[in-house]
């Protein structure tokens, strides 16, 4: 019987951890799964084991327990779940629900500067941003474990070095998305201005050339004209 999906996962997640979910929380088939995307098994077979590898990093591993907890469980698997988290909660944060790229851009942006790591501590709730260098003391910016998973999970960072305090570095994947983000920002504030100015220019347009004569008319009657009136 498929476990149910209890809420539907964010839209920034990649599609091989979407099905990877599905096949291991929902419990659809690799070739149910094959079926719908229209290619061999063996290829979803792939990268659900792809995305199983991916697991070795606390912080994916993290983002993708969080996201499971997405489909219905019995109360068995709920209470093992639980256990293996040390009670941890299992509701998706909701910074990863929703305005995804809006956080994620900040955190790019900084990363995309030279010398800048992601440094990720064993046992802290935060992760931080800082620059290498002689004055790392003095550039440190807070980040969410959650964001920081998350962007593990699409590929825009990568574990640069693992162990007690892991650091991770934007990829070529990363710096593509913070210019796509950007430009969609640009975008969207072009076409708003745009769209100010055309509502502003209906303002001053809204009568029709017959309806402006009729308005000039209406100062005199219609039978006589102004010569007739002198």
């Amino acid at each position: 019987m498929h476990n149910i999906l209890q809420a539907p996962l964010p839209g920034w997640v990649p599609p091989e951890a979407s099905r990877y979910l599905q096949h291991t929380e929902a419990g659809r088939s690799i070739r149910q799964l094959a079926r719908k995307v229209g290619c061999h098994p063996s290829t979803i077979l792939r990268q659900v084991r792809r995305v199983e590898a991916l697991r070795d990093d606390p912080l994916i591993d993290e983002v993708l327990t969080h996201l499971a907890s997405c489909y219905h469980k019995d109360d068995a698997q709920a209470q093992a779940a639980a256990r293996k988290n040390h009670g941890a909660a299992t509701s998706p944060p909701r910074g990863l629900m929703s305005g995804f790229e809006r956080e994620a851009i900040g955190v790019l942006t900084l990363l995309s500067r030279g010398g800048a790591v992601l440094a990720v501590a064993e046992g802290m709730e935060m992760a931080v941003v800082v620059r290498e260098g002689a004055e790392t003391d003095r550039q440190k910016v807070a980040v969410s474990r959650p964001l920081a998973g998350a962007l593990a999970l699409t590929g825009w960072i990568s574990c640069s070095r693992q162990g007690r305090i892991s650091r991770y570095a934007i990829t070529a994947a990363g710096r593509t998305a913070l210019n796509r983000i950007i430009a969609d920002q640009e975008n969207r504030a072009r076409a708003r201005l745009e769209g100010g100015f055309a509502e502003a220019q209906e303002a001053f347009l809204g009568l029709t050339a017959e309806e402006a004569t009729q308005g000039r008319r209406s100062r005199y009657g219609g039978a006589e004209t102004p010569l007739e009136m002198l």
